[in-house]
């Protein structure tokens, strides 16, 4: 069995590589060499400009999250979030689930209806 640390943070490397596919489609997708404040990925909208340009490209943060199952927590501080208390323009959270946890959790809310 593989040890907790090792499973979150394999699980971190499959959520990122998730968003970051799914976003490639719309956005230029960059990566940091670290997370600093929740920011995963930053994206820019596929457009002309440059970053040279008067007006440089505006650009947006993404943190990427992964469920493996239903025990699975995550914590999103606010600091990250709004900062001053103020929400962030730009700042996305998105969670990946596996197929299988999708399949449980559509299953749990038949069972509810």
């Amino acid at each position: 069995m593989e040890a907790s640390w090792l499973r979150s943070v394999s699980n971190g490397a499959l959520g990122e590589a998730r968003v970051r596919a799914l976003l490639l489609n719309r956005f230029r997708v960059l990566t940091r060499s670290v997370d600093v404040d929740g920011a995963d990925l930053i994206v820019e909208l596929r457009t002309e400009s440059r970053f040279t340009d008067l007006l440089p490209p505006q650009l947006g943060v993404v943190q990427a999250k992964f469920a493996q199952d239903e025990t699975t927590i995550h914590y999103l501080p606010e600091a990250h979030v709004a900062p001053a208390g103020t929400a962030i323009d730009g700042y996305f959270m998105s969670m990946g689930l596996t197929v299988q946890l999708v399949g449980r959790l559509i299953d749990a809310k038949r069972q509810r209806l």
